[in-house]
This record gives structure tokens, C-alpha cells and sequence, in this order.
């Protein structure tokens, strides 16, 4: 993921949070903090790279970055704590996005997980892998299909 070469003119908390605002944002790139004009940027981008999440793998969850611009504080949401289904341990979100992760008791259980930021919950990818539809931008019931249009978990 590249800075996109362009600058936005935000100004105030929320600004680069709102695609239809943040130039940099809108074109799903991140701010550059030498040219931008942002005090406290909160594009999402800027948050998670701050925090060396890989921002390839960020780009290619459909899920994460429908969701990601409609949360106010994202930093605040990735810390809080995730209840894993199989053996009830405990994570904090942000060790658990992007991607599929294992449960923390892995060596026991063997269960894997993709979190929907649609609803919130960490999904099984064996029982009820997540089904983030693309054409209505929002996670569904494993077994459901939309249309025919590509659904990425």
C-alpha cells in the first residue's frame, strides 16, 4: 500500500474518517502526514499502519474496510476483548484482524476464525465461514448467496 500522491485539506477530529471529505481517504489511500493538512487524522489507514498491521491484507478484506470508516474511535474498537466460541478464550480484536487467525488455544481445539465487522462476532471458518456479500456490503448467513456476483469472505 502507497501514500496516495495527492492532499487533502481536512481539518478538525473526524474529517479523514469520512471518505466523502478526505481526498486521500475517497481514493483508499493513506494521509501523508509531510503534505496533508490533518491535526489528528483518523483515517483508518493512518491507524492500523501506525500499529504495523499489513495494509496488503487490510485492502483485500472487503469486510474490514466497508466497516472501518463507519467507526469513530478504530483504535478503540480493535482493543476491545473477543470471546472465542470453542474454549471460551479471550483476545483482544486487534490480534485477531485482518485474515483468518487461530484460537489462542489452537494446539487444543484446532478451530479457526475470521472476524465480520458486520456483526461483530469471530466466525468459524469450518462451521460458519464468514460470507461477507459484496453486492449488499454485509456479512451473511454461510448458505446465502445474493446474486451471482463473487462473494469474498
Amino acid at each position: 500500500m502507497t501514500t496516495v500522491k495527492i492532499q487533502c485539506s481536512c481539518q478538525g477530529n473526524y474529517c479523514c474518517l469520512d471518505k466523502t471529505k478526505c481526498q486521500c481517504a475517497s481514493q483508499g489511500g493513506l494521509c501523508d502526514y509531510t503534505v496533508c493538512q490533518c491535526s489528528t487524522c483518523l483515517n483508518p489507514l493512518n491507524v492500523l499502519q501506525d500499529y504495523n498491521y499489513d495494509l496488503t491484507l487490510v485492502a483485500n478484506d472487503p469486510c474490514m474496510n466497508n466497516a472501518m470508516y463507519k467507526i469513530n474511535d478504530l483504535l478503540d474498537y480493535l482493543y476491545h476483548e473477543m470471546i472465542f466460541p470453542c474454549c471460551k478464550e479471550v483476545a483482544v480484536l486487534m490480534s485477531c484482524v485482518p485474515g483468518v487467525v487461530g484460537c489462542p488455544n489452537y494446539t487444543v481445539c484446532g478451530r479457526t476464525y475470521r472476524y465480520s465487522w458486520c456483526t461483530g462476532m469471530l466466525c468459524d471458518e469450518i462451521i460458519q465461514p464468514r460470507n461477507h456479500c459484496e453486492a449488499c456490503k454485509v456479512c451473511r448467513d454461510s448458505t446465502y448467496q445474493h446474486c451471482k456476483v463473487k462473494h469474498n469472505n
